[in-house]
């Protein structure tokens, strides 16, 4: 997604129409593609965002994922309402 939006010979960012207030019937076909391509864009990438990711895991917790993972036992979705009172 390019960071600016051409018109006129001239270059505007997103943030320049937002400055200039810039009234989207101003606005060519393009740039309204363009704006709404990159509020879909920040949308997602707002949903989306892992806010864990690149942040490592302690030890203890490591350890504790793992035998989770080995375990058999298993728990009703009932039981987890209930035991944390959400029923």
């Amino acid at each position: 997604m390019p960071d600016f939006i051409y018109k006129k010979s001239i270059f505007r960012t997103k943030e320049s129409c937002l400055e200039n207030k810039t009234k989207i019937g101003d606005m060519t076909t393009e740039e309204f593609k363009a704006l709404i391509a990159e509020a879909v864009e920040e949308k997602l990438k707002a949903l989306f965002f892992d806010p864990d990711h690149g942040c490592e895991l302690k030890e203890e917790t490591e350890v504790r994922l793992k035998a989770s993972l080995n375990s058999k036992e298993r728990f009703m979705l009932e039981e987890v309402k209930n035991k944390l009172g959400l029923v």
